[in-house]
């Protein structure tokens, strides 16, 4: 059973952040088994970080800014408490 785990924030991240965060759903299963994340928040340096990851892969790249920041967690026994401290929230 799938479960989706999505907030709505105007935290500015380091892009380093978002970086590790996508690892450790690639490489370990402490969050949950992670099928699927996306999302697009501002970064500290003044741009906007888009990120997608789909099986065990993922690409983090610059885009054009939104109203407020967006991240999405899709998978099984996801740790949402895990999750937000994993992205500083």
């Amino acid at each position: 059973v799938f479960t989706s785990w999505g907030i709505e924030t105007p935290h500015v991240f380091e892009k380093q952040t978002i970086e590790n965060a996508l690892h450790n759903f690639a490489e370990t299963d402490l969050f949950g088994t992670v099928i699927r994340s996306k999302g697009m928040v501002p970064a500290t340096d003044g741009t906007w970080i888009y990120f997608d990851f789909v099986d065990g892969e993922y690409e983090l790249r610059s885009g054009e800014p939104e109203y407020t920041g967006r991240l999405v967690v899709i998978g099984a026994k996801i740790d949402e408490a895990g999750i937000e401290q994993l992205f500083g929230l």
